[in-house]
């Protein structure tokens, strides 16, 4: 059964966790700092235009070029990459 803790909240002292230990155990670290409820709209507003994700994705690449996007992501060149499966060629972004 996986383990279940809240390491930190509101009056709590903070905790301190291995990442070795999370491996052994087999640990599930559910969290974020991130306020709730904002993918959705984030993802409205990318829909109607209200953010513009060029200047944010320099490349945008196939499922057949993931090596090459791997090897850029570790040349550490572009802004961020994107895999889209579904395309038929891989493309710069401007």
């Amino acid at each position: 059964m996986p383990e279940l803790e809240r390491a930190r909240g509101r009056g709590q002292r903070r905790r301190g966790y291995s990442p070795f230990r999370a491996y052994r155990d087999e640990l599930n670290i559910v969290g974020s700092m991130a306020v709730l409820n904002t993918f959705g709209r984030a993802a409205e507003m990318f829909e109607a235009g209200a953010i513009r994700s060029v200047p944010m994705i320099s490349h945008s690449f196939t499922l057949d070029d993931y090596p090459d996007a791997l090897d850029m992501f570790r040349q550490g060149s572009g802004r961020k990459l994107q895999i889209r499966p579904n395309d038929t060629e891989s493309k710069v972004l401007q």
